[in-house]
């Protein structure tokens, strides 16, 4: 006599195989498995297994969990987790344990299977974004000593600083480069531009528009649109339209660059053109814009294409936005260099993991809400987790027509006043918190 319900299928809950199933079908759990015995590293039998502890990573700052959520959200679903004292600990001392390698990898492959999904040639180039930023981390000695702090003719910031440069395409993050405060961003550049495919076209601003940074692109079989570096005056050759014309730039000496061992090889003289025009958009002021490139065929890449792809750079300021907001990237809550950089790392997988997912419904996903998507993908998670494996395919497809429909809306942009508004209701706490606790207990 069959049970009520009961359909044959005997349905086993496991963390490493139910914690976020709609994105492990993007980067499988075996597949973690298999990329770090190929790299050599060993493990013992633990409850928190590589697997479980890198999705659990993912988790966390995907749906901005504490370190005791996370451990309530593995009990619920492994029966092994709730008899633990489920403080946090074992989650951050797990944390620690895993390889930064495996977070790089992960990130570069949810990258490149959702700029797969939407191949966006521009004249037949595959472009992408550069643009730096900071994120602030908790005050400790470590941090301070590893990541140290902004100063200025004021004060030096309370808070650590961590640098950081992105390399975003098709909306996702295709790579990355972070180190100290100190560390300028055009040092962290260049651990990117040497691993940039060829066939490309990457945009930047000014900052990045060195001879260095052009040549090695040129030599890596890509191009560079960026803007104009300010006090920079080279040889005009000729003029190739009404807005452009032709610069013949000479190799600077090694004090003059910021990476000089990389000038060996490169040539001595390098052609670039050179676009000045006047930008119009209704309700905004008119300004000046000069751009570099080294797509230097006219005919091949006019002018105003030009301008427009470049004006296109503006949407990685809004994922760097969207970073910091949604996943909390402007601060990071880690008290250890190691933990900081692996915090940082989960924060973009979990990026990608919802672009990639939002990918997958073949619409723009910079058209589709990144926080309602998130949202979405972690309530749909937890149904897919004790679900069979017929009713997951559903749930899947369920999941990808609500993605789909959660679009962004297109406001107008209105006056807004030119005021700010700050709390200056308590002051600024110059001190650490235990230097100020030991002077109120002694008075």
């Amino acid at each position: 006599m069959e049970t009520i319900g009961g359909r044959g299928t005997d349905l086993k809950l496991d963390a490493a195989s139910t914690l976020l199933v709609p994105v492990q079908r993007l980067f499988p759990a075996q597949w973690i498995v298999v990329w770090l015995k190929a790299q050599g590293y060993l493990w013992r039998d633990r409850d928190f297994t590589p697997e479980v502890t890198f999705w659990a990573c993912v988790l966390k700052q995907l749906g901005r969990l504490s370190a005791r959520q996370v451990e309530d959200a593995l009990a619920e679903l492994d029966p092994r987790f709730a008899h633990a004292v489920r403080d946090g600990k074992d989650f951050c001392l797990a944390r620690a344990r895993l390889p930064l390698e495996l977070l790089r990898a992960a990130l570069r492959h949810l990258g490149g299977r959702a700029a797969q999904c939407q191949p966006r040639l521009w004249h037949g180039l595959r472009p992408c974004f550069v643009d730096g930023t900071t994120a602030t981390m908790p005050r400790t000695l470590k941090n301070l000593a590893h990541f140290g702090v902004a100063n200025n003719q004021y004060r030096a910031s309370h808070f650590p600083l961590l640098r950081a440069v992105f390399l975003v395409g098709a909306g996702l993050v295709l790579d990355v480069a972070c180190g100290a405060f100190g560390t300028s961003e055009l040092a962290l550049f260049i651990q990117i531009l040497q691993r940039i495919p060829a066939g490309g076209v990457w945009i930047g601003d000014g900052l990045y528009g060195s001879f260095l940074n052009l040549a090695l692109t040129l030599q890596r079989g890509s191009h560079v649109i960026c803007g104009r570096q300010v006090g920079r005056r080279e040889k005009v050759v000729k003029r190739l339209s009404p807005h452009s014309h032709l610069e013949r730039w000479t190799k600077p000496r090694p004090v003059h660059c910021h990476a000089p061992d990389l000038l060996v090889g490169l040539p001595d003289m390098l052609e670039v053109r050179v676009i000045s025009v006047i930008i119009h958009r209704p309700g905004f002021r008119d300004y000046p814009l000069v751009l570099y490139t080294t797509l230097l065929d006219v005919l091949q890449y006019p002018d105003e294409d030009i301008v427009t792809c470049y004006l296109q750079r503006w949407n990685i300021e809004l994922d760097i936005r969207t970073l910091k907001t949604a996943h909390g990237l402007d601060h990071l809550t880690a008290k250890r260099p190691d933990t900081v950089l692996r915090e940082f790392l989960a924060i973009l997988v979990a990026f990608n993991a919802v672009r990639a997912l939002q990918a997958e419904t073949h619409q723009d996903v910079r058209t589709l809400s990144h926080t309602r998507a998130s949202e979405i993908t972690v309530r749909m998670s937890l149904r897919m987790s004790a679900a069979s494996p017929k009713m997951r395919q559903w749930l899947h497809d369920h999941l990808l027509l609500l993605l789909a429909t959660a679009k962004l809306d297109q406001r107008l942009r209105l006056p807004q006043p030119r005021a700010v508004v700050r709390n200056r209701r308590y002051p600024h706490l110059s001190e650490s918190r235990s230097a100020w606790r030991e002077k109120y207990y002694a008075a």
